[in-house]
Formats: structure tokens, C-alpha cells, sequence
């Protein structure tokens, strides 16, 4: 009997999980999201966004490469670049 009740417990607990984790989202309309959209805008504005500086303390990724070469086999090296230069997530893979 006891493990009835505690089956019965363990069912109930788990529907009422299920219950509180699908009310936790809400789904925003595209109207909704629109004017999140526009109401962003008005804090940061686009032209905003474009605008990027390096860092003064940005490493150079090609000085990066150089040193590592020093420490790999070096009849390897050129094939690593090869391969890194099939697409930039080769390339930052390494």
C-alpha cells in the first residue's frame, strides 16, 4: 500500500510539474514583439549598433599563430593552415 501512495505522490508531482513549467511561457505576439523592438531602438539606435573599435589591447591573430607554430611540429604547420583556411569556424577552431 505504501508504495501505491508513493507512486500516486510521485504521478501527481510530476502533472503538476509539467503544469507550472508550461504556464512559465509566455509566447509574444508579432505586434508584441515589433514594438520591443522599436522600444530598444530608442535606447540604442541602430547606427549604433555598426560601430565597432578593436580593442588597443587586441592581440594580432596572425602573431597568435606564429608563436604557436614555434611550439608545434613544424613539417605540420602548413597543413593546420590549410585546413584553417576552409572557413573561418576551421580558422578559429584552430
Amino acid at each position: 500500500m505504501t508504495t501505491e501512495l508513493a507512486e500516486a505522490a510521485e504521478t501527481e508531482a510530476e502533472r503538476k510539474r509539467r503544469e507550472a513549467s508550461a504556464r512559465k511561457v509566455k509566447h509574444l505576439t508579432q505586434t508584441e514583439r515589433a514594438a520591443k523592438g522599436k522600444a530598444a531602438r530608442g535606447k540604442v539606435p541602430r547606427r549604433m549598433l555598426g560601430e565597432w573599435a578593436p580593442s588597443p589591447k587586441r592581440v594580432d591573430a596572425v602573431d597568435i599563430l606564429e608563436r604557436q607554430a614555434g611550439t608545434r611540429v613544424p613539417e605540420l604547420v602548413p597543413i593546420r593552415y590549410g585546413r584553417m583556411l576552409v572557413s573561418p569556424f576551421t580558422f578559429y577552431r584552430g
